[in-house]
């Protein structure tokens, strides 16, 4: 079998798709630092299942995917794929069936940005556990010892014994066998597992069938009383339809009387309505007239109290009136004053305005003549003012042009000086820039930094691992712990539960017993505790007790006597405490308290231990007298009784049994308290070891967070190295460019300071004319007129406002005073509106008056009629009230009647309905009432069937809860058991085999490991004088044991004696672990080696020994090596470049040595 080609796509710098052929056996990667060689050989790792992203150089597995470049964008996922030609009968046999019809195989894997990862074998998706089985024995794998990476040589000598023992065994094959004895172990564990699952099944379902078996057996009796309770029931029930029909027959019979008296009674009642009706009629026409009457009263009470309403409203009016019009007459007195006030200040006002007018057209003309005067004075200042300006254009035109040749100088100069000092800062930039060997230094301090972070990470890891360790075994002690503690805590609701149905048991009475508790309630008889809750006996003389007490022990205890006994069933006893009798010796009454008062009937029991002693004592008993021994057996000369006829407990055992399981109660809730406190601190215990691994995780996180910074800032010192040498660079540049603009910049300066001299030659050559002295005068002239002209505005301006503000006031009085004069004759309008009203409500007023006085005289006539029909209508309703009262004496009776005929009625029907309910009672038994009356006795009683009855239901009672389903229940869980029983015993043999087979698997792994290190020794003591041209080498183990002993390396280079491999160079631990691996090859060789740099610490010399190796191995096994060495890359036989054209992408370049030798003979 051998690795036909790779394919990469967006596996780190392959993010276009790659296609790595490897045609030949010797195949050379060749290519710069960093162009991505070592990412094939990492390729090659994590497609065969490598789960550790520290072993492919990164921080989390999504670390494999493209993440972008200067001019790519990152990539959504990375895939890689092996193909594999030739193997037929190279892979396990559980993948023969697979590849039997082709020659190549291929393997691919491919992972998401959400760590997403998919396995595929030949296109279809697999299991990474799949992936590994294939190799298993091949001496392929994530960590095999066919994939030497770089540093992985000289670690390889280095590595502790048991982490050597992993390359002989898988160069033994038997890789394969230790997954075969681990899947072993976890199929025993998880049998073992199921063997203590099934064992508790078992042992449940045993205890559930005997509570099964008995559930059984009562549910059987259960089904024989049924039967006949309802035999009873029915036959009850008829007895019952019997006697209610009867009743329901007398007083239908009494209802038929009653209901013809009521026929009698409503004759009468209807003659006392007609007369009654007679009498109302009067009343009523007599009450139609005083209705009349009182409509009219009414009507005219309504138009009196309205003309009263209207008198005084008319009053009310002409009082206002009046009042309107005095205030009308003093409010024309107040305006005709306000007239007269308005009309003095308007002339008031007039006058003013006629003396200021002459003043302000004065004013005006002053103001005229000073206008003139001053534009006059302005003329001759802007001639004298445009000559200085042509004077003065010429001087600063001048003075600018010299202004202009200095500001030139200035620049050049301070170019000049800039240029200097930045040469100044070039030569100090220059100086100040730090040697590489300074950078080097740095980038060795994080080298050897990131170093020992990478060491405390593994320390950190290893604590993490002891930490959920920890946590995983306070776990399982939790959980047992608390398995316990449910165990318990179920025991505690089982007795708990058992204990109240128990007490509800005895709690529960009988028919019989709660109708005699009612009756003597009725009779006003005071309870105390029933029998058996006052009695206290030995436990073994129990089952004697009961049995001479049987049914007296359900007996209610009372004081005294009854008046009567009306009960059909009674069984009472009298105040034990009343008349006590002492208890004697050797009888029953010596085994019970709390029965002073039976002790009457006690002591005539006699006491056996068992039957034979009872027999010899018969002949010494009185006639009174009788024996019982422990076992429950009573004899006397005339009977002999032992037992009882129904299977359920006795009450006294049953109050034994409750207080027993009272006691295990309370000891289980003492328990369940202890342990509660445990089950907190194994619970804080595991609280703090979380958080002990929680700090451990953050510490870790931290520790990869500064690995993280450590490995960033080395990348930035080697960034820094690169852009110094740059910035040197461009500073002697910019320091040539500085020196060259000096010198520009000086030519420039001379040319201008001789510009500079002509121009001030021609300035002193000037003559200036001064006219300042003419300009001052004018301008005084100027401000004194423009100052007059100021002060003349003013006053123009203090006039004319006073004349707006006396026009203003003498125009609002004039309006003011047409206003008052609007509201004068307001005023008298509505004066003159005021008497016309008056005058208009005085003939209303007279009017009114008189019709009050005659609607008041109508109404004294209605009040005289009205007295006189209501003396009339008073007989009438006395004679109406009598008729009344002998109806309500009619309708009374009639009442009467009717409630006796309803509750007759009512009678009859709840016998009739009692009957109903005993035929129903029938058809819910199903049985028919001719049946039940052919087959009951004759001479059947009510209250005997109810007896039997009570008897029945006190022995279903005592049953208890019934599970009718119990008996198939009871056949089902028998047959799960056998069925269980039997795969009990087929695991049992299950893990007999698996143990078998894996003491089988312990023999050929020490076999075979034993084999194999004896061959691989024997190849290493060979092999290593041919690579060091002298010297020896062995393997040494650790132990005794083959399974788990290590394997330790010794080697001693030509004239060297050193007592540990450490000691030796690194040039010498590399061809020593050749040495181990290639003897691991000839023995079980892949089906090819990959080498990354591992000649780099080789000389020339030993170069060509390592490429001689290869060289002769290469005849079995395929090669893949990259190198930086020509001597090894002239050895192989086809060449593959990988280049980086583009930042960040990695591209592939292949050469065929063989083709390119054979060209270059042709040319």
């Amino acid at each position: 079998m051998r690795l036909k080609h790779i394919k990469l796509a967006g596996f780190k710098s392959f993010v276009d798709p790659t296609k790595v052929p490897f045609e030949q056996q010797m195949t050379a990667v060749v290519g710069p630092n960093g162009c991505g060689k070592s990412n094939i050989i990492d390729a090659v790792r994590w497609v065969l299942g490598e789960s550790s992203a520290k072993n492919l150089r990164g921080d989390a597995m999504t670390d494999v995917i493209f993440n972008g470049a200067a001019s790519r964008k990152p990539v959504g996922q990375a895939s890689v794929e092996l193909v594999f030609e030739d193997v037929a009968g190279h892979l396990q046999d559980s993948l023969a069936g697979k590849v039997a019809e082709r020659n190549e195989i291929s393997i691919r894997r491919v992972v998401t940005r959400d760590a997403t990862n998919t396995y595929f074998l030949n296109g279809a998706k697999c299991r990474r556990k799949d992936i590994t089985d294939i190799f298993l024995g091949t001496g392929l794998g994530p960590r095999s010892y066919a994939i030497i990476e770089q540093g992985m040589i000289s670690r390889l000598i280095e590595s502790k014994p048991q982490e050597l023992r992993i390359f002989i065994e898988e160069a033994a094959g038997i890789s394969k066998y230790k997954e075969r004895r681990r899947d072993t172990e976890n199929r025993i564990r998880h049998t073992r597992e199921n063997l203590e699952r099934l064992s508790d099944i078992r042992a449940e379902l045993a205890i559930q069938i005997d509570k099964l078996h008995q559930q059984s057996e009562a549910a059987k009796r259960f089904k024989k009383l049924k039967f006949d309770e309802r035999k009873f029931k029915a036959e009850l029930a008829v007895l019952r339809w019997q006697q209610f029909q009867e009743k329901s027959d007398s007083h239908q019979a009494r209802l038929t009387k009653t209901q013809a008296q009521i026929e009698d009674l409503v004759v009468l009642q209807n003659k006392r309505d007609n007369d009654l009706f007679q009498a109302k009629q009067k009343l009523t026409v007599g009450g139609e007239n005083i209705g009349e009457l009182q409509q009219k009263k009414l009507t005219l009470s309504k138009n009196i109290a309205r003309a009263e309403q209207n008198i005084k409203h008319l009053k009310q009016q002409q009082l206002i009136a009046q009042q309107d019009s005095a205030n009308a007459n003093e409010q024309i007195s107040q305006a005709r004053q306000a007239i007269e006030s308005e009309q003095e200040k308007v002339a008031l006002l007039t006058e003013t305005l006629s003396m200021q007018m002459p003043d302000l057209m004065e004013n005006e003309e002053e103001i005229a003549t000073l206008q003139d005067a001053l534009e006059q004075l302005l003329q001759a200042q802007e001639l004298a003012q445009q000559k200085w300006q042509q004077q003065h254009l010429a001087k600063t035109q001048r003075k600018e042009m010299a202004m202009q040749l200095q500001s030139k100088i200035d620049a050049a100069k301070a170019l000049i000086e800039a240029a200097k000092n930045r040469q100044q800062q070039i030569n100090d930039a220059l100086a100040s820039l730090s040697t590489d060997e300074v950078i080097k230094e740095q980038q060795q301090q994080f080298s050897e930094e990131h170093a020992m972070l990478s060491q405390q990470h593994a320390q950190i890891e290893e604590s993490l691992a002891e930490s959920q360790a920890s946590i995983e075994q306070l776990q399982g002690e939790l959980s047992e712990h608390q398995q316990t503690y449910s165990a318990k805590q179920a025991s505690h609701t089982f007795v708990s539960n058992s204990a109240e149905k128990l007490s509800q048991q005895l709690s529960t009475q009988q028919d019989w017993q709660k109708q005699q508790a009612q009756w003597l309630s009725e009779q006003g008889v005071a309870l105390q505790q029933g029998l058996a809750e006052q009695l206290n006996v030995e436990t073994k003389w129990q089952s004697a007790m009961e049995l001479v007490l049987f049914d007296w022990l359900g007996a209610h205890v009372i004081n005294e006597l009854p008046n009567s006994v009306e009960c059909d069933s009674v069984s009472l006893v009298l105040g034990l405490n009343k008349d006590e009798v002492a208890a004697k010796a050797n009888t029953l009454a010596s085994q019970v308290t709390g029965a002073s008062g039976l002790n009457y009937l006690l002591n005539n029991i006699l006491l056996a231990k068992d039957f034979q002693q009872a027999k010899t004592m018969l002949g010494n008993l009185s006639e009174s007298q009788s024996i019982v021994t422990e076992d429950g057996l009573w004899m006397s000369n005339h009977f002999v009784r032992k037992g009882s006829q129904d299977s359920s407990q006795g009450v006294l055992s049953l109050h034994q049994e409750l207080e027993s399981l009272t006691e295990q109660q309370q000891a289980l809730s003492q328990w369940l308290d202890d342990h509660q406190d445990s089950t907190q601190l194994i619970a804080s215990r595991l609280e703090v070891a979380r958080e002990e691994r929680l700090a451990l995780q953050q510490q870790l996180q931290q520790l990869s967070s500064q690995m993280a910074q450590c490995k960033q800032s080395l990348a930035l010192v080697e960034q820094e190295l690169e852009l110094q040498t740059g910035q040197r660079q461009q500073l002697v540049d910019d320091l040539a460019f500085v020196e060259e603009q000096i010198e520009q910049e000086q030519m420039q300066l001379l040319m201008l300071e001789e510009e500079q001299l002509v121009a001030e030659g021609a300035e002193q050559d000037d003559v200036e004319i001064d006219n300042e002295d003419e300009q001052a005068q004018l301008q005084s002239k100027a401000k004194t007129l423009q100052h007059e002209l100021q002060q003349a505005n003013q006053k123009r301006h203090q006039l004319t406002a006073q004349i707006e503000q006396a026009k203003s006031q003498k125009h609002s009085s004039e309006q003011h005073k047409l206003r008052l004069e609007e509201q004068l004759e307001h005023f008298k309008a509505q004066l003159e509106t005021r008497r016309a009203q008056f005058e208009e409500q005085a003939a209303p007023l007279l009017e009114d008056e008189e019709q009050l006085q005659i609607w008041l005289q109508d109404v004294v006539e209605v009040d005289e009629k009205l007295a006189y029909i209501n003396e009339h209508l008073s007989s009438a309703q006395q004679e109406v009230e009598a008729l009344e009262r002998d109806k309500q004496a009619t309708t009374d009776q009639l009442i009467t009647l009717k409630e006796q005929v309803a509750k007759q009625h009512l009678d009859a029907e709840s016998y009739k309905l009692r009957a109903q309910q005993a035929l129903e009672q029938l058809d819910e038994l199903d049985v028919r009432l001719k049946d039940v009356q052919a087959e009951m006795p004759a001479e059947a009683k009510e209250s005997q069937w109810q007896a039997q009855l009570a008897r029945i239901s006190k022995d279903i009672g005592r049953l208890g809860p019934i599970n009718l389903a119990a008996i198939d229940e009871y056949d089902e869980q028998l047959a799960r058991k056998e069925y269980l029983d039997q795969q009990d015993q087929d695991l049992n043999d299950a893990i007999e085999t698996l143990e078998g087979a894996i003491a089988k698997i312990d023999r050929e792994t020490r076999q075979k490991f034993k084999e194999t290190f004896e061959q691989v020794n024997t190849d290493l003591k060979s092999l290593f004088p041919k690579v060091f041209g002298g010297g020896s080498a062995y393997l040494d183990l650790t132990g005794d044991d083959m399974l788990d002993t290590g394997v330790t390396i010794m080697a001693r280079p030509p004239g060297k004696k050193n007592s540990t491999i450490h000691l030796l160079s690194g040039g010498e631990k590399a061809l020593t672990a050749l040495s181990l691996v290639f003897a691991i090859f000839r023995l079980n060789p892949a089906p090819f080696c990959m080498l990354d740099e591992v000649d780099a610490p080789l000389d020339d010399a030993n170069v060509g020994r390592f490429c001689n190796l290869v060289k002769e191995m290469s005849q079995t096994v395929q090669f893949v090596y990259i190198s930086h060495n020509k001597i090894a890359m002239e050895m192989a036989s086809h060449l593959t470049g990988v280049t980086m054209f583009e930042p960040g992408v990695s591209r592939m370049v292949a050469v065929d040595i063989d083709e390119a030798i054979a060209m270059a003979e042709l040319s």
